[in-house]
C-alpha cells in the first residue's frame, strides 16, 4: 500500500501536521465561515462542497473519494469551544487524526474569496514570492497600477491559493499557469472578502497614538491583531484596527511574524498603512 501525506485543517489556512514524504498528498480545506469544504489529492481539486447551514451551525462532515482504487475517508467532527476533530483514513485504516484545532479570532480562519482578473498585453502586473514557512499559497509583494492585478482589487500582502481550482504551491505554479492564460483566470484569495486599506496612527511614534498587541497567526498569512487601545483622538483621514483583525502588510511591506512588523512601526513614520485581510463581521 503506497504512504500517504495528509493535511488536515480546520480552516483554508490553517497549517497542520503532515506525515512521511509520500506520492500522495491529501489536504482538506475547511471554511468554517463560508460552509465550504475542498479535498485536494496531490495539488487537484477533486471535491468542493458548500452547506449556507455551516455559515451559522457546524455540524461537521462525511467525505468519501478514492485513491488508486482504494476507499479514502475524511470525517469532520465539531467539537467544544469551535474546534473540530478530523481524522483521514485508506480503506478503513486510520492514517491521521488531528484533534481540537482552534485559534483565537480569525487567525486561523480568515477564509477565501475569488478575483477574476483577465490577462492583458502587459500581463497581470504583480511581484509574487513564497509565502515564507507555508507550504502553500503565494503572497504579492508588489503591484503595478492600472493593470489587470491591481484593478481586479489585489493588494500588496494579499495571498494568492489557487488558480482555476489549481492549488499554489509556489511562484512557479503560478507563473506557470499566468503565463499560458487567455482572458479570465480564477484566483482564490485568503480573507473571506476583499482586503481593505486602514491607515492608523503609529502607537509608537506617540503615548496619544494608542497601544496594540501583535502574535503570529496559527495558519502562517498576516499578523494577528490580539489587543489594540485606539488613539486619544483620530485624525481626519485614518481608520483604526480591531481584535481580530489580522495584518497583511504594513506601509507595502510584508511582513512575516509579529516580532518583524513591531519593529518595523517601531521605526515608521507617524501614519502607518495597513493592509488588512477581509472578513465578515
Amino acid at each position: 500500500m503506497p504512504s500517504y501525506s495528509a493535511l488536515l485543517s480546520e480552516a483554508s489556512l490553517l497549517p497542520a501536521l503532515t506525515l512521511c514524504p509520500a506520492p500522495h498528498q491529501i489536504v482538506l480545506r475547511h471554511g468554517r465561515r463560508s460552509g465550504i469544504r475542498k479535498i485536494y489529492v496531490d495539488k487537484t481539486l477533486i471535491e468542493r462542497t458548500k452547506n449556507l447551514t455551516d455559515r451559522f451551525i457546524d455540524r461537521g462532515s462525511l467525505h468519501v473519494f478514492t485513491i488508486e482504487g482504494r476507499h479514502a475517508k475524511i470525517i469532520i467532527v465539531p467539537g467544544r469551544s469551535a474546534c473540530f476533530r478530523y481524522s483521514l483514513s485508506i480503506d478503513g485504516e486510520e492514517i491521521e487524526r488531528d484533534l481540537n484545532i482552534s485559534a483565537p479570532g480569525l487567525s486561523s480562519d480568515i477564509g477565501t474569496h475569488f478575483v477574476r482578473p483577465s490577462a492583458s498585453k502587459d500581463g497581470f502586473g504583480m511581484t509574487l514570492a513564497n509565502c515564507g514557512n507555508r507550504s502553500d499559497g503565494v503572497v504579492v509583494i508588489e503591484l503595478e497600477p492600472g493593470l489587470p492585478a491591481h484593478t481586479c482589487g489585489l493588494l500588496v500582502g494579499d495571498v494568492v491559493l489557487s488558480v482555476d481550482e489549481v492549488s499554489v504551491v509556489d511562484t512557479n505554479v503560478i507563473l506557470d499557469k499566468l503565463a499560458h492564460a487567455r482572458g479570465e483566470v480564477t484566483l482564490e484569495i485568503s480573507g473571506s472578502s476583499p482586503s481593505r486599506l486602514v491607515v492608523v496612527p503609529n502607537p509608537f511614534a506617540s503615548s496619544n497614538n494608542g497601544s496594540m498587541q501583535l502574535s503570529d497567526t496559527s495558519c502562517g498569512v498576516g499578523v494577528y491583531v490580539q489587543n489594540v487601545t485606539l488613539a486619544a483622538s483620530t485624525p481626519p483621514g485614518t481608520g483604526h484596527l480591531e481584535v481580530g483583525d489580522v495584518i497583511l502588510s504594513v506601509d507595502g511591506a510584508v511582513t512575516e511574524s509579529a516580532r518583524e512588523t513591531i519593529k518595523y512601526m517601531q521605526r515608521g513614520p507617524a501614519r502607518l498603512t495597513f493592509v488588512l485581510a477581509g472578513r465578515i463581521i
